[in-house]
């Protein structure tokens, strides 16, 4: 029997079958530790699929546990044993560090010489912490050492119980990090793991003895006070759990300050059960996330109404995600002065069996809040350049189609590659897809947006700014801005339409056709809807437009068919 330093690879038919049907997560890598393969099993404990994991090292999984010399002892293992194996904390893609037994096999190819890692593994979290538990009598995070929330809703449970016999009080708090996934983001999962345990100090420590502080989940901490009675005292316990959050930060280094919304909720006021308790408690936070970053908010109704309803919008698009409901239409760009298609811009539509048509003003923010956006940001990318190529084959005059970007998928390098890989997928040319993105989605990380957007110019993809004057970039910020078409929001183009036009509302029109032509930027109308809009943009210089005039949004073949119009007025055969 061969060693595993020099089995050889070349039977692809039985690996494939071994790896496909093994419950084991197995990946091989090359010499320098980027994957090659993986199987299913390993997407089921990462989160990673195929298309996301293989081109990346190894690192990918890096949970920030392990110490350089972990790692060295690991490599020099595989180069003088050609194996290695041991239990190893790593990091899904959602974020949980999870435990594996892993074994590392160096595996050399005798015809070739090419190197292989393969690395087998188990995931024996469940197993470590049931042991845990076994040895120390204690249910606790891992991470933290706070309660978990299994065993912090015993500790309510025994409060409310208590409650009723006394008539005593039960205050219940839920405090969540504003913006936490920024920090993971920015400065990876390490330095997250640092701002939470300083968080989970700074929030015991302001807890008199015998009230309880758990875990519940990434961010979202829970405090049980049984000595309280009345709503105004858990607002001043929450302004001093704020104030802890925020000191927490400063000692884990942030540079911005750290800040958190808390949710309130009293018994019996706000309810007389565990379960109610809770939800009334996270209703209360959602409130508090509506005022703004450290925003306070109790129990109310309505806050319970409308938590309910956004919980069953979340479930309903995780669904459409898995069976991917969603449609494109598409809304074209014309220039005025030729009355020629010169464009389309692909807008997302849900329809729900359940909730009916909803709109994105409805689902975009749920997304967006929940990080489901990326999928769907994804799904839009590949549906429009599939869209593109099949353009491409027709008879048509090649024209952009533009795809929404939102500022999570800004904040992440990897769509510069993904564009790059779908230009390849179905070989079209940088210019037929463009990338729109808002003022607002520059806010969030402008230096890392500016960043992302030079990397899809390099490309040759041309981006546009859209929605211009609705958020933050000054006339004179949009020297700096690696954009080369603005978009001029509705909100300016609609008062054109009034009988006696505002000479201000005329100006500051005027004043971004006139930038944007000294900047060399495409100036785009959007909202067009009468014929006096179309011609005051004209005498201004913009000949670029969107509008119901031009054009509603509409499915791809109805835009192939006003194509094939404009083609024909333009050649004169209409």
């Amino acid at each position: 029997m061969k060693s595993p330093a020099n089995l050889p690879l070349n039977s692809g038919a039985l690996l494939h079958t071994l790896m496909a049907s093994t419950s084991d997560g197995i990946v091989v890598t090359d010499a320098n530790g980027t994957i090659l393969m993986i199987n299913p099993a390993f997407t089921r404990v990462t989160g990673y699929s195929a298309d996301e994991a293989i081109g990346q090292k190894t690192s990918l999984l890096r949970s920030g546990r392990h110490d350089r010399a972990f790692y060295e002892t690991l490599w020099a293992a595989l180069e003088t044993e050609n194996q290695w194996k041991g239990e190893i904390w790593n990091r899904s893609k959602s974020g949980e560090i999870y435990l594996e037994w892993l074994r590392i096999f160096r595996v050399v190819d005798p015809e070739h010489g090419a190197v292989r890692h393969i690395g087998i593994f188990t995931d024996i979290t469940d197993h470590h912490r049931a042991e845990e538990r076994e040895l120390t009598g204690d249910d606790r995070d891992a991470l933290t050492g706070l309660m978990t929330r299994t065993r912090f809703l015993q500790r309510l449970e025994a409060a409310v119980r208590h409650a009723r016999q006394t008539g005593a009080h039960v205050g219940l708090l839920i405090v969540n990090i504003d913006r936490f996934r920024r920090i993971n983001e920015h400065f990876g999962h390490a330095v997250g793991d640092t701002v939470l345990v300083s968080a989970a100090h700074g929030l015991r420590r302001r807890l008199p003895a015998g009230d309880a502080i758990a875990r519940l989940s990434g961010d979202e901490f829970a405090i049980l006070l049984s000595a309280v009675s009345d709503a105004r005292l858990l607002t001043e316990v929450a302004r001093s759990l704020q104030q802890g959050i925020t000191a927490a930060g400063d000692a884990a280094g942030l540079t911005t300050p750290l800040t958190a919304s808390v949710g309130l909720a009293l018994m019996p006021e706000d309810g007389d059960t565990p379960d109610e308790l809770m939800r009334h408690a996270a209703a209360a936070v959602d409130e508090a996330h509506k005022q703004g970053d450290a925003g306070i908010a109790c129990h109310s109704s309505s806050a319970a109404a409308r938590t309910g309803q956004r919980f069953r919008l979340e479930a309903a698009l995780r669904r459409a995600i898995r069976t991917q409901a969603f449609t494109l239409v598409y809304q074209p760009r014309i220039d005025m002065r030729r009355h020629t298609l010169v464009g389309a811009e692909a807008l997302l539509r849900w329809h729900d069996p359940d909730l009916g048509e909803v709109s994105p003003a409805t689902f975009i923010p749920v997304a967006e809040e929940t990080g489901l956006i990326r999928e769907i940001g994804d799904w839009v990318l590949e549906e429009v350049a599939r869209t593109a190529a099949i353009w491409r084959q027709t008879d048509l005059p090649a024209i952009p189609l533009a795809a929404n970007v939102s500022a999570l998928q800004l904040s992440d390098d990897r769509i510069v590659e993904h564009v790059r890989h779908l230009l390849h997928k179905y070989g079209l040319p940088p210019s037929a897809l463009q990338i729109e993105v808002t003022e607002t989605a520059l806010i969030r990380d402008a230096d890392r947006a500016r960043t992302v957007l030079s990397g899809l110019r390099a490309c040759g993809i041309q981006v546009s700014l859209d929605d211009f004057g609705t958020g933050f970039a000054t006339l004179s910020a949009l020297r700096d801005l690696p954009v080369d078409e603005i978009k001029i929001d509705r909100s300016y183009i609609s008062p054109l339409d009034q009988a006696s036009v505002d000479r201000a509302d005329m100006e500051i029109v005027r004043m971004i056709v006139a930038l944007g032509g000294a900047l060399g930027k495409d100036i785009v109308a959007e909202g067009v809807e009468t014929e006096r809009q179309a011609a005051l943009l004209r005498g201004m210089g913009c000949n670029l437009a969107q509008g119901w005039l031009y054009g509603r949004p509409m499915p791809l073949q109805h835009l192939m068919g006003q194509a094939r119009r404009s083609a024909g007025i333009l050649s004169g055969q209409e």
